[in-house]
């Protein structure tokens, strides 16, 4: 059936005889379900799509509320402060650790290793978490950063290579 070309009366006892509940909403809610459905035959959707949307509307509007005390999940609580500053000292030790690691990369490989760790590092998780502690801490990225941001010569140092 061409829904588009109905009325508003018409699509309304349409939707009432394809749709239970449908009568059993306020009639401002009845209406609001209508408009909606004669949008959607207008963009020129399909009548069984528009019934399906029809159908999950009316379900919702049926559906008892939830009480508040239920919205929020259980999930959602923080981990208690020991867990969290404990967090922070694995982050802080780590990032010395990685820090360390970096310094010490000598050969070509290990430095472009260790760029793309360092790189890696969340520094708004670190500033985040470890405050001031953190903020220095992203500096001494920066510093070993541009420390290794130095040219790596791939290849063969120059005393090895065979003269052409």
């Amino acid at each position: 059936m061409e829904l588009r070309r109905l009325t508003l009366a018409e699509l309304s006892q349409y939707l009432e005889g394809r749709t239970p509940g449908l009568q059993d909403l306020e009639p401002a809610d009845r209406d609001s379900v209508v408009r909606m459905a004669r949008r959607l035959a207008e963009q020129g959707i399909a009548s069984r799509f528009i019934l399906s949307a029809v159908r999950d509307t009316v379900d919702l509007m049926r559906a008892p509320e939830v009480p508040p005390d239920l919205e929020r999940p259980a999930s959602v609580e923080l981990p208690p402060a020991d867990d969290r500053q404990q967090a922070a000292r694995r982050l802080k030790s780590y990032t010395q650790a990685t820090l360390r690691e970096a310094r010490a990369a000598r050969r070509s490989n290990e430095i472009r290793h260790m760029r793309g760790v360092l790189r890696g590092i969340d520094r708004g998780h670190l500033r985040e978490t470890l405050g001031d502690e953190g903020e220095s801490l992203c500096r001494e990225i920066d510093t070993v950063l541009s420390r290794l941001s130095l040219p790596v010569r791939r290849g063969r140092p120059r005393s090895q290579r065979i003269a052409a």
